[in-house]
């Protein structure tokens, strides 16, 4: 099955983080409270990662950029994550989806954060639907899926204390596949990563070696065309959104020990959600998720507003709960990403990317989210905005 991606990278992208950062008040970099939200600017020319923090009553400041040093895809897969850090701050990983490679960057300074580019660590040539990015939970690893038609590949990079991947006499393994992969996870306990094939209607498993290499560990059939992937922390079920043209839906899958999967269970919510398919997911707070959220794509279709579908998650069996319309939410809706609540009230803060250089501001509650008056901010060095992560990141979810 194939995807309208290449109208989707030129139309437009959203994409939603839930993340809760402190404020950042000016210089170059986010403050010394370590607390701010990146984004892959997706640039085709001269590719930036741009550092935003975040001001009394959770309105976003943009405090910083960095240069990767290449070329940006100008968009992406809906569910596909293209920037990534280390829990420590310590690394950034930004690829760059033109020119093939990925940026690495080494923090120099906690106080103020500083980071500069380590270097450009290229793998198989790409089209322009870029590379998604994924981390082991050990944060050793560093797996990239390449989109390359034909002839898509998945590629371990070993995480060196310098934040360099992948260098003489360490893991650089590379993976033919049959199809691209549009988003993966690594389980909590590290012992698989987890990838979605919409276009075989597949999600797939692989066993993460000691040596960081893949074995595969086999695939099974979905219901539809599988898109976004989380896990459970207790690495019990995996749960997928479906995609196509006509029904907004989920997938539950049981995991066995190894990570390997067992047959999926479709959910389909399209009656009460009223969208057409769905992209992104993640849950809505850390050890014991109550609420998943949801990414809605109509707007291809029917060109209705998108949507976040929430549903109750009482393990293993979601439910719909709501929908929510983000201000502003014109095209698509994609990756999530969080952060630790805000002390001492423990606000959660939630932000939505929307095409093409605006983010969402939300509050999360039990299964709710309600648009602050700060909303939206602006990235402004991008026009084709496609991922998005949050530091500080829990580490009991990726």
């Amino acid at each position: 099955m194939n995807r309208p991606f290449k109208f989707c990278l030129v139309l437009c992208f959203l994409i939603v983080s839930v993340v809760t950062l402190r404020v950042a008040t000016g210089g170059a970099e986010p403050s010394s409270n370590r607390n701010f939200v990146i984004t892959n600017d997706a640039n085709t020319s001269s590719n930036t990662v741009t550092a935003l923090g975040v001001k009394k009553g959770g309105a976003l400041a943009v405090v910083g950029k960095l240069n990767t040093g290449g070329q940006g895809a100008g968009g992406n897969y809906p569910s596909n994550h293209d920037v990534l850090m280390t829990f420590s701050g310590q690394c950034i990983f930004a690829s760059d989806g033109a020119s093939g490679d990925i940026a690495a960057f080494e923090q120099t300074s906690k106080s103020p954060p500083r980071y500069k580019l380590i270097g450009n660590f290229s793998g198989p040539n790409t089209d322009d639907l870029g590379i998604g990015l994924a981390m082991d939970f050990n944060q050793h690893w560093l797996y990239a899926a390449y989109s390359v038609e034909p002839g898509e590949q998945l590629k371990v990079w070993s995480i060196n204390s310098d934040c360099s991947l992948g260098t003489s006499g360490q893991a650089n393994y590379t993976y033919s596949l049959e199809a691209p992969i549009e988003d993966m996870t690594a389980l909590a306990n590290s012992t698989a990563l987890l990838v979605t094939y919409p276009d075989l209607e597949e999600v797939g498993s692989f066993t993460i070696n000691a040596d960081g290499s893949l074995t595969a560990n086999g695939t099974q059939a979905g219901s539809d065309a599988p898109s976004g992937i989380i896990a459970n922390s207790a690495a019990t079920y995996a749960v997928t959104t479906m995609y196509n043209s006509d029904d907004d839906a989920v997938e539950v899958w049981p995991l066995n020990p190894d990570g390997s999967l067992q047959a999926g269970t479709y959910y389909d919510f399209a009656s009460q959600s009223g969208s057409v398919a769905s992209g992104a997911l993640t849950w809505d707070n850390g050890a014991n998720p109550q609420y998943i959220y949801v990414s809605n794509e109509p707007y291809f279709y029917n060109g209705q507003p998108n949507t976040i579908m929430i549903l109750k998650w009482t393990e293993p069996v979601p439910t719909f709960s709501s929908v929510f319309t983000p201000k502003g939410s014109s095209h698509y809706t994609g990756v999530f990403s969080k952060s630790d609540p805000i002390p001492p009230s423990n606000t959660t803060l939630v932000y939505l990317a929307e095409s093409p250089n605006l983010i969402g501001v939300f509050q999360q509650g039990s299964g709710t989210l309600t648009e602050l008056p700060t909303s939206p901010a602006v990235d402004p060095n991008s026009s084709d905005l496609t991922s998005i992560f949050a530091f500080p990141y829990p580490i009991n979810y990726q």
